[in-house]
């Protein structure tokens, strides 16, 4: 106990086991949580019938291969150091990413259908709640996030993203009362 009270804000073993505890149990609730919402949407995708345009394909490698980079850069290692390191070129990336790509775009468009259909709207909070989320995630004020957001021309990306997840979340929900 002498030990935990000064290594850990508890005053007993018995406290920093409790705290343990509730936390594991918190973390494998959410794991659940995620994979249940993860295997629901991907049910609802793959029963989608759809030509996908390649061009929509493309365009999200290519944000895949953006993002990819910009998480590279944050972590001090220029994409093209990242290519040579991997032993990859821009091409194999291309190909790697392709399957991923494909999935997601087949996925955000069964979403923004079943959007349109249900009639699923982004409001004003909606977004509003998306930017304190970010600001909390990135230790910033919502009024910074929301700046950067609109001047970077963002604000339509995260609507969309909004929607997505509100969509998400409708689809879990419904499943679950199927379910229930």
């Amino acid at each position: 106990d002498a030990f935990v009270e000064k290594a850990s804000v508890f005053h007993t073993v018995d406290e920093l086991k409790k705290d343990v505890r509730e936390k594991m149990e918190k973390a494998a609730a959410t794991k659940a949580e995620n994979d249940l919402r993860v295997a629901a949407i991907d049910k609802a995708a793959e029963n989608i019938t759809v030509d996908i345009p390649q061009v929509m394909i493309e365009d999200r490698i290519t944000q895949m291969i953006q993002e990819l980079a910009m998480r590279l850069e944050q972590q001090g290692m220029k994409f093209e150091q990242y290519l040579q390191y991997s032993g990859s070129d821009m091409t194999k990336l291309r190909n790697e990413y392709r399957e991923t790509a494909t999935k997601n775009v087949r996925t955000d468009l069964m979403l923004e259908a079943v959007a349109k259909a249900e009639g699923i709207k982004v409001e004003p909070a909606d977004l509003d709640m998306e930017v304190a989320m970010m600001a909390q995630m990135y230790g910033a004020k919502p009024a910074q996030v929301k700046k950067i957001v609109t001047e970077q021309g963002r604000v339509g990306d995260l609507a969309i993203t909004v929607m997505r997840r509100k969509t998400a979340k409708f689809i879990v929900d419904h499943l679950a009362a199927q379910e229930a």
